[in-house]
């Protein structure tokens, strides 16, 4: 590969002016799902909640019960606890736009598409296509996984095209301990390269090339911190309880197959893009795959990966093989025009602006809910905003708390409250203060009342007697108006609200 060694100005100043774009985003994303649990320590019994972790010593403590209960992704989790040491998401917020803008700049190194027109087009692909745009981009601990890990994968294959070569000490030796930490960071990018690595070693010794110590010591710590990733009693007790094994995976083959095959977007684009480009030149073919065998080998072994676990893998795990997909459909384009640039710019801004709009509305909405849980002790009366599938896929937090207080402990301990229990504010007049919403036009059936936009069914408690103990599914409340059980609604009610809307 010809390696550009710096980018023109105005290319300089369009990643600049995306990395504050970018910024802006995650300025406006608040805490998610696993951001709660991270901020404090993990001990053999699971999360303790009574613990924040605070110093680099904590994060030691915890990242090692971490890998006997949970997975072997210590140090990208130990990376996410350590930002969380510090309770300051702006340190953050501008290390993932340097991870964002470092995405960019080493689509250009490795593609060889140097100019405006190329960040342009891969920012239209990115915000276009990307699958799970928040979690990846966005959420702190899905973004450090993910688009953290395609960037230290992409510089580690980078610094090992620059030392392939090489026998010196100092090369192998932090290149080795780098290896090491990218293997262990995230699978979705390491079964696909760990299988290139070992693949090109191999065919070098079959053709009897001169061996050197660098690559050999590189690919041999990558392997290692796949080893110690997948060893780790964590998550040897996730794969059980998801139900992966040999058996489960081959029955589950062919489902794998449609599922990672239908998840795909860059892909397909790259294959139509070969096909157009050397349907006519065969030649033309071979030549694009043997250049650029590595990073087919690795998308090729990562969906074998995935296929083979099949729908347990969230779409999030796409991120690697869409990621490799691009690099190579900026291979495969010619060099791109002014025109290509300004429509994928004018793209780009079009879908830029629907997610600010988008992330914007729902961080007021989580700032009000913030002021209201900060003045209660927990119960929150609050109209949770009615998030779509667009909304879904592109913020990178969101609100997902309900009346199932005991799915939120986390979220709980963070903010200093016993419990998090929300409620529609309609609720605080017809079911807090009064019993008015125990009513016939809410009845549904014998002692059970709820409307089509609540999740829960309503069940009326007698005023005296012992109450049952609140279980998953079902909690009880005691209210000024009287005592019920809040029941998650039976799934034929959630599907038949789903169908109507």
């Amino acid at each position: 590969m010809n390696i550009p060694v710096s980018l023109r100005r105005r290319n300089t100043w369009l990643l600049l002016a995306a990395g504050l774009m970018f910024w802006l985003l995650n300025a406006l994303t608040c805490m998610f799902s696993d951001d709660y649990p991270v901020s404090f320590g993990f001990r053999d019994y699971g999360i303790d909640l009574t613990k924040p972790v605070r110093t680099f010593s904590d994060v030691v403590v915890s990242q090692y019960y971490h890998y006997l209960t949970q997975h072997g992704r210590v140090l990208t989790i130990g990376t996410d606890q350590l930002l969380m040491t510090l309770r300051c998401k702006p340190v953050f917020d501008v290390l993932n736009t340097l991870f964002f803008v470092a995405f960019l700049y080493l689509i250009q190194v490795f593609s060889r598409q140097r100019g405006w027109a190329t960040v342009l087009l891969a920012l239209a692909l990115m915000f276009g296509l990307f699958r799970a745009f928040g979690e990846v981009f966005l959420w702190q601990t899905g973004s450090i996984n993910y688009l953290w890990g395609i960037v230290l994968n992409l510089v580690l294959l980078y610094a090992l095209y620059r030392h392939r070569d090489s026998n010196r000490l100092w090369p192998s030796l932090w290149l080795t301990l780098f290896a090491f930490v990218v293997g262990t960071w995230q699978e979705s990018f390491s079964i696909g390269i760990g299988a290139a690595l070992v693949i090109g070693l191999s065919y070098s010794l079959y053709r009897r090339q001169q061996q050197h110590i660098v690559p050999w010591l590189a690919t041999i710590a990558y392997l290692a911190g796949i080893l110690f990733y997948v060893a780790s009693p964590g998550t040897q007790e996730r794969a059980t309880i998801a139900g992966l094994d040999l058996m489960s995976a081959v029955v589950g083959l062919g489902g794998g197959i449609l599922y990672v095959l239908a998840g795909q977007r860059i892909f397909w684009i790259l294959v139509v893009t070969l096909f157009v480009r050397f349907r006519k030149n065969r030649e033309g073919l071979k030549d694009f795959v043997r250049d650029n065998w590595f990073f087919l080998t690795a998308i090729l072994f990562q969906m074998l990966f995935l296929m083979f676990v099949g729908k347990t893998a969230e779409p999030r795990a796409f991120f690697g093989i869409e990621s490799f997909s691009l690099i190579l459909l900026f291979k495969a384009l010619p060099p791109l025009s002014d025109r290509i640039g300004i429509a994928a710019g004018i793209v780009f801004l079009a879908v830029y602006a629907l997610v600010v709009h988008l992330t914007w509305n729902n961080y007021r909405a989580m700032q009000d809910f913030y002021a209201e849980l900060d003045r209660s002790d927990g119960l929150v009366f609050f109209d949770i905003p009615q998030y779509t599938r667009t909304d879904r896929h592109y913020l990178g937090s969101s609100l997902l708390i309900n009346h199932q207080r005991s799915l939120f402990n986390a979220e709980a301990a963070y903010y200093g409250k016993d419990f998090i229990m929300v409620l529609p504010k309609r609720l605080y007049q017809e079911l807090y203060l009064t019993s008015s919403f125990i009513c016939p036009e809410n009845r549904t059936a014998p002692w059970q009342y709820t409307t089509p936009e609540l999740n829960f069914i309503v069940v009326p408690l007698k005023r005296d007697g012992r109450l049952p103990q609140s279980k998953y599914g079902c909690e009880i409340v005691t209210f000024p108006s009287g005592r019920y059980a809040l029941m998650n609604k039976p799934k034929r009610y959630l599907k038949r609200h789903a169908d109507r809307e």
